[in-house]
């Protein structure tokens, strides 16, 4: 699950979000960094590589999202300010997540 303060929606464009979005989902919350490729990520947001490239590079100025590349590694990502993180439920001694399918606020069910 992926929690993202709304205070986010008020200082990033859509376009950025999306991106913050498809980038968290490849996050674990042990790790809170993720290694999508630009072509996983142009893939996922149906976008070319440079719109990729344009909001990835938005969202660095903005002082949001950090990346690190090496020469024959994957680009590492991961984001620097609080208000975006990644949530593994507990899961009981049966092995179902905690709240695994009940309904939560807003109509949605917790898969």
């Amino acid at each position: 699950m992926i929690n993202v303060d709304d205070r986010l929606l008020n200082e990033l464009d859509e376009s950025e979000m999306y991106l913050v979005l498809h980038i968290a989902k490849h996050m674990k919350s042990t790790r809170m960094t993720a290694w999508p490729s630009l072509d996983t990520l142009s893939k996922a947001c149906n976008w070319d590589e440079r719109t990729v490239k344009k909001h990835r590079q938005s969202l660095i100025d903005k002082g949001y999202l950090r990346m690190k590349m090496q020469p024959g590694k994957p680009t590492l990502y991961w984001f620097l300010k609080d208000g975006i993180s990644v949530y593994t439920p507990i899961k009981t001694e049966d092995g179902i997540a905690e709240n695994e399918g009940a309904n939560i606020e807003g109509g949605t069910k917790n898969e």
